[in-house]
C-alpha cells in the first residue's frame, strides 16, 4: 500500500471521528475508528522526510499549517462570532506532526555535526521543558484559557502542548527510525499502544502519583505525557465502560496492520507524490470545520 493511499485512508478516519465528536447521537465508534488517523499521518510524514527536497520547506508548511489551525481554533471559539455553539475545535494534528518532525530533523543535524549535538539538544530540551512550566503557570495559576495557551504554545513549537503530548510525537519519531525493521516497530508501535491501554485500565500511574500528594504533579504529568491520570484510578480498575466510552486512545493498536501493509511505491515522481500530500493535509482541517459547523447549526 503505497502512501498516498494511506494518507486517504488517514483522512476517512479523521472524518468518521469528526462525525462521532460533533454531529448529535452518532454512534461512539466512530470516534473508535477516529483514534486510527493519527498514527498513519505520523508514519506519512516519517516516511516523507527522506522523499521530499527540501526538509526544512516541508516543516514549514506544517508549522504554517499547525499554527493556521490554532488560529482558527480560536476563531471558532468565540461565542459571539457563533452564538449557539456547544462544542469547540481543538484538533490540530498538524502540531504533532511539526514536532515530530522536528525531532527528526534535528536528529539528522547532530548526527552530522557532532560537534553541536550536545548543545542543541540541551536547548531544544530548555526550550520544551521551559515551555510546559509556562503553560502549566498561565493555566494553573491565571486561568488562561485553553484555546489561547494552544495557540501560543503551537507558535512556539512546543512538543507537550501539540495533539496527543509527547507520547505520539514520539511515535512519529520512532516511525522514521524503523522504517526497514518492521519487527521493531510493530514491537515499540505495541508498547507506546500498552501505555495507554493500561492507563486507561488500571489508573495506575495517576494512583502512583497521587500518593505525592499534590495536584500539580499529575496535572504536569497528564501535561508531559499525553495520559489522562488525574481521577482516572477511581473509575478504572479494568472498567469496560471507561475502556470503550472514556478513555479510548487505546484503540490505534488497529492501526498496526494498516502500517505494516504500507510499501514505497517506485515509478511515481516526487512532483506527483507532493501533490497528493498537499491534498490530503487540505482534506483534514477542511473535514475538521464543515463537521463542526453541520454539528453545530445543521443538526
Amino acid at each position: 500500500m503505497p502512501r498516498s493511499a494511506l494518507r486517504i485512508i488517514a483522512v476517512a478516519f479523521v472524518i468518521s471521528d469528526c462525525i462521532g465528536t460533533f454531529l448529535p447521537g452518532a454512534p461512539i465508534g466512530f470516534q473508535w475508528a477516529g483514534r486510527l488517523a493519527a498514527p498513519l499521518f505520523l508514519l506519512c510524514m516519517a516516511w516523507s522526510m527522506d522523499k521530499v527536497r527540501d526538509r526544512k520547506m516541508y516543516l514549514f508548511c506544517l508549522y504554517l499549517c499547525s499554527v493556521g489551525m490554532a488560529v482558527l481554533n480560536l476563531v471558532f471559539s468565540f461565542p459571539s462570532l457563533f452564538p449557539g455553539a456547544y462544542t469547540a475545535v481543538s484538533a490540530d494534528l498538524f502540531s504533532t506532526l511539526f514536532a515530530s518532525g522536528s525531532l527528526i530533523l534535528l536528529y539528522k543535524y547532530g548526527k552530522e555535526h557532532p560537534e553541536k549535538r550536545g548543545l542543541l539538544w540541551g536547548i531544544y530540551g530548555a526550550w520544551q521543558l521551559g515551555g510546559a512550566f509556562v503553560w502549566c503557570i498561565l493555566s494553573e495559576i491565571y486561568g488562561v484559557s485553553t484555546t489561547i495557551l494552544q495557540l501560543i504554545f503551537t507558535v512556539c513549537g512546543n512538543i507537550f502542548l501539540a495533539e496527543g503530548s509527547s507520547l505520539l510525537v514520539a511515535m512519529g519519531f520512532l516511525f522514521y527510525f524503523t522504517k526497514e525493521k518492521k519487527r521493531v516497530m510493530r514491537f515499540l508501535y505495541c508498547m507506546i499502544c500498552f501505555v495507554f491501554f493500561i492507563n486507561a485500565s488500571t489508573g495506575i500511574f495517576g494512583r502512583v502519583l497521587s500518593y505525592l500528594g499534590s495536584d500539580v504533579v499529575l496535572v504536569v504529568a497528564e501535561l508531559l505525557t499525553g495520559l489522562s491520570m488525574y481521577g482516572t484510578w477511581v473509575t478504572a480498575n479494568f472498567s469496560l465502560d471507561h475502556l470503550l466510552y472514556h478513555d479510548f486512545q487505546w484503540m490505534m493498536i488497529a492501526a498496526l496492520p494498516l502500517l505494516l501493509l504500507c510499501r514505497e511505491r517506485a515509478g511515481e515522481s516526487p512532483g506527483r507524490k507532493m501533490e497528493k500530500a498537499y491534498l490530503s493535509g487540505a482534506l483534514y482541517p477542511v473535514s475538521v470545520y464543515v463537521l463542526w459547523f453541520m454539528g453545530n447549526y445543521l443538526f
